[in-house]
């Protein structure tokens, strides 16, 4: 049950991502027909580029964790004992969250910062830029606790 909704959660946002990274491929497109074809560039296209470029790699970083393709150290444990993989997976989850833990935590203490911050064009509040950076982050770091509660699971079973 838990694990078809952390895949469901990772497919969602895979999907998010993509659309994310599509529109802003368009975006960019249309405005260099714009500047270059039709001498009317369109002044709000980088803000917006911008936004969608880091929500789509804040929100990228969640399959990528649900697929165990964030973080690799193939070419180490390769060479170790099936304990000592399962250690050395064990140590980068509990590392991994932990640094997505602060991270997102800093992320949400900049949010209350950026108050009143904008973007000089469309006036979009920061706070909503660094809110996908965190939802990104925090999603990440709930998956990487769902694969060390499995590990940990698989681990017992493995010794009994």
């Amino acid at each position: 049950m838990i694990d078809r909704i952390v895949r469901t959660v990772s497919d969602v946002f895979k999907c998010l991502s993509g659309l994310l990274i599509m529109f802003t491929v368009v975006l960019n497109f249309v405005a260099v027909i714009m500047r270059y074809c039709f001498s009317r560039p369109i002044g709000w296209c980088e803000e917006v580029s911008l936004i969608m470029f880091v929500a789509a790699l804040a929100f990228a970083l969640i399959p990528l964790t649900y697929a165990r393709r964030a973080v690799k150290l193939d070419f180490f444990t390769d060479m170790m004992s099936d304990r000592g993989k399962l250690i050395c997976r064990l140590a980068v989850d509990v590392i991994c969250i932990i640094v997505l833990g602060t991270t997102s935590y800093l992320g949400l203490i900049l949010m209350k910062k950026a108050k009143y911050r904008t973007t000089p064009l469309l006036n979009v509040n920061y706070r909503w830029i660094y809110a996908t950076m965190v939802i990104g982050m925090t999603a990440s770091a709930i998956i990487y606790t769902y694969h060390l509660c499995m590990d940990i699971r698989k681990s017992r079973e493995v010794q009994r």
